[in-house]
């Protein structure tokens, strides 16, 4: 009779499972036919050769087990072993580990112990709620978004003040039927989208027939996003018709429309009121900037350059006299011209050099244009540099 004989270890493998307390809860054999030796006894001999404990089914909850071996199927069974509601599980301890049969078998044939988190069933549940919790938000987004606006995509928009845009519009309405005021509110919001720039924007308004309910109607002028002028201008139509004032004016006519029209109250205690024209913002509200609402800062094409001038604001004279102090002194000066190398006579003796200093200039195609101004007659010292400073330029005159 042949008997199976365990192959020898190496140090590494004998403490594989030291520390550990493995308990099993069902079947570990696969129906498939895998596993056929995974009886109580060969697994205990497995485990004890490798440091480790193996108890069977034996879950005394008393926090010695380390990790919990099931099937899918078991688990599922169990609830989960979620705190013990099935009489026959008892409750585990919260850092014993419920992990597939997979784990213990693929430790042991890889030589090394797995993390356990690949195989535990538990992270997977995790994994398996996200995705349906993902899906449903999905879904709830596609509704929403069939009357307002996806969430998913889009967030309220906020000015450089940092003024949210949902704006509360409210009514008290006598109801005589139940003898009591009811509150009907508009809620104006305008959303941005969450994608990179150009941003989309989108209007929405709902409405409450009183405090507390749902909203019973919806308000969405235009069937795509746009652009954020068309959008804003729904927004202030809008407000113009339910609180009889324009948006502009909101801050100085707050509360003078009649008692037919829906009231705004302003943000108070310091918070942002938003982006109004100056001759519209009441002398207690602080101005938080002077930015308008457009944003192109490309000047006008029409606007002449600034003139040339230097450090001091003197239009580049001060740098035409030091530039002629410099060649003046270094032609009068003694010794020089032995110390310096002797220039190549010039072919056209009959042409002077002409400095001009300038601001450089560049037109629609970036390119560098003639100078601004001419100045005087001088001796060239040195190139023309170009930058943001005054230059200067050499040209050869007959």
């Amino acid at each position: 009779m042949v008997t199976h004989r365990e192959p020898k270890l190496t140090r590494k493998e004998t403490s594989l499972f030291l520390g550990l307390t493995i308990a099993r809860a069902g079947d570990l054999k696969a129906k498939k036919g895998r596993r056929q030796q995974w009886s109580d006894a060969n697994v205990a001999q497995w485990v004890a050769l490798r440091g480790g404990k193996y108890v069977g089914e034996k879950l005394d909850g008393g926090g010695d087990v380390t990790h919990l071996v099931c099937s899918r199927g078991e688990f599922r069974r169990r609830g989960g072993f979620n705190h013990g509601h099935d009489p026959a599980t008892p409750k585990l301890s919260k850092t014993c580990q419920i992990v597939s049969p997979d784990w213990l078998e693929d430790s042991m044939l890889k030589k090394k112990r797995q993390p356990e988190h690949d195989f535990s069933h538990v992270e997977q549940l995790k994994r398996e709620r996200n995705r349906e919790q993902k899906a449903l938000m999905a879904i709830k987004g596609l509704e929403k978004a069939e009357k307002e606006v996806d969430p998913n995509f889009y967030h309220l928009h906020r000015d450089h003040t940092f003024f949210q845009y949902e704006v509360a519009l409210t009514r008290r309405v006598w109801v005589a039927k139940e003898g009591v005021f009811q509150e009907e509110r508009h809620l104006l919001s305008l959303y941005e989208s969450n994608t990179g720039k150009p941003h989309l924007y989108w209007f929405v308004a709902k409405f409450y027939k009183k405090k507390g309910d749902s909203p019973s109607g919806f308000h969405r002028p235009s069937h795509a996003p746009g652009v954020f002028a068309r959008e804003f201008a729904h927004f202030e139509y809008f407000f113009q018709e339910k609180a009889g004032i324009p948006w502009a004016e909101r801050l100085v006519k707050a509360g003078t429309a009649g008692k037919d029209r829906f009231q705004y109250q302003p943000p108070t205690g310091g918070k942002p009121v938003g982006w109004a024209p100056a001759q519209y913002i009441p002398a207690e509200i602080p101005v938080i900037g002077t930015a308008d609402v457009a944003t192109d800062d490309t000047p006008d094409s029409d606007t002449p350059p600034p003139a040339a001038t230097d450090t001091d604001g003197n239009n580049g004279q001060d740098t035409l006299s030091k530039i002629a102090a410099v060649a003046a002194e270094m032609s009068d000066a003694p010794g020089q011209t032995d110390q310096l190398m002797t220039p190549a006579p010039s072919p056209r003796a009959d042409l002077s050099i002409r400095v001009t200093s300038f601001m450089p200039q560049k037109n629609e195609d970036e390119k560098q244009i003639g100078p601004a101004t001419p100045s005087v007659d001088t001796p060239a010292a040195s190139w023309p540099t170009f930058g943001t400073t005054p230059c200067t330029m050499m040209e050869l005159t007959a």
